[in-house]
């Protein structure tokens, strides 16, 4: 599938409509909201359009393919309202991960079954404003009050986010953006999504740190900082993108070797799955791969199958763009002697005979130019 960068270089790209104005056609009462799953919930449910992603799955998806018979490049997921403050008002906050996870999955499968090679189809996931405001006070006579805070927002968001990244979707869209804090508090949980990966490659390490010699808190608190370091200088998009090249090898049994270099210093590599080398253990140091003090593109070096490596390249292509993948050659001088080795390499000949061809040849004598 081409990536959505190189679609929008060659075409105009249309977003679905609205889901609300759909559903409103359905003329659904509070017995279709409910389901039997909700039949005895303790408070109306009318109303809960993102709710309708569990009860009444098929009407969303019969949504999203009229919009993509219409012609509409990208889908949005059914969740505007899919994060706990704005499902506290039913209850529901305990369902927001399943809702947008399963809205993710809906409208995947969806876009799966138009897409093809000449125009694939997206997934957007939705991340709405919720129902409370960061910068403004409810309340007339209160202009200092707020209802909810950032960090509130925030959290709300990093479990929505889960729900749609695990679901299949392929961008994130923050939208109607009535406030700018709420919409920052947004972006702010997209970001914390490189934490989260880091802090669950830890827990699945967690038991085999026990018996080392530094401690689980020592182990913290190096993560911690580098984490810490890492987002004040811009780079948790790159870890995500490292991650992912290497997630997307292993699970089509591409052999893939694990980073090398100075990148073995750092501890978020290693949680991430990205090196195989502890470096606490080591006392290797993080400031050899990122230093704070003199900032630098991180570098981390990684060995693909030779022989399978060009479909890992055109993964890299189509997710991130052509403009954003380089492959870059290097050469070096051989000597004569060194090339008819090299060559016997190439082509599997003994290297017994290999050696025995390189050692006719005398350089001075027949003044081989060396190179």
């Amino acid at each position: 599938m081409k990536s959505l960068s190189e679609q929008l270089k060659q075409r105009i790209l249309i977003l679905d409509g609205a889901m609300g104005t759909m559903i409103q056609g359905y003329e659904l009462g509070e017995a279709e909201y409910r389901g039997e799953r909700f039949a005895d919930w303790s408070c109306d449910l009318k109303g809960n359009n993102d709710l309708l992603c569990l009860t009444q799955a098929q009407i969303i998806k019969d949504i999203h393919c009229a919009y993509l018979e219409a012609g509409a490049d990208i889908l949005e997921t059914n969740t505007f309202n899919a994060n706990a403050v704005s499902m506290a008002d039913y209850d529901m906050q305990e369902l927001v991960y399943e809702i947008n996870k399963t809205a993710a999955e809906i409208a995947r499968q969806a876009c799966d079954d138009f897409s093809s090679a000449d125009k694939p189809r997206y997934v957007a996931g939705v991340l709405g404003p919720t129902n409370r405001t960061a910068s403004l006070s409810p309340d007339v006579n209160n202009p200092g009050f707020r209802n909810i805070t950032f960090d509130e927002l925030r959290e709300a968001y990093d479990e929505a986010l889960r729900g749609l990244v695990d679901g299949g979707s392929d961008i994130i869209l923050v939208e109607t953006v009535f406030d700018t804090l709420n919409a920052k508090a947004a972006l702010f949980a997209i970001d914390d999504y490189f934490e989260e990966i880091c802090r669950k490659g830890f827990e699945r390490i967690r038991e085999t740190l026990q018996n080392k010699k530094h401690t689980i808190h020592e182990y913290t608190q190096r993560l911690d900082y580098e984490i810490e370091k890492i987002r004040e200088m811009g780079f948790p998009g790159y870890f995500l993108i490292v991650w992912d090249i290497i997630r997307f090898s292993k699970e089509r049994g591409i052999p893939v070797g694990p980073g090398r270099g100075s990148v073995v210093g750092s501890l978020v590599a290693y949680v991430m799955g990205i090196t195989t080398i502890d470096p606490l253990e080591y006392d290797l140091i993080f400031e050899r791969f990122l230093n704070p003090e003199r900032i630098s593109m991180p570098d981390i070096d990684i060995d693909f199958d030779g022989e399978l490596r060009d479909e890992v390249i055109k993964y890299i292509r189509e997710t991130y763009g052509e403009d954003n993948t380089a492959q870059i050659v290097t050469f070096g001088k051989m000597k004569a002697k060194m090339a008819i080795r090299d060559i016997g390499r190439v082509l599997e000949i003994p290297l017994g005979d290999v050696n025995k061809l390189a050692k006719m040849i005398f350089m001075n004598y027949l003044q081989i130019p060396n190179t």
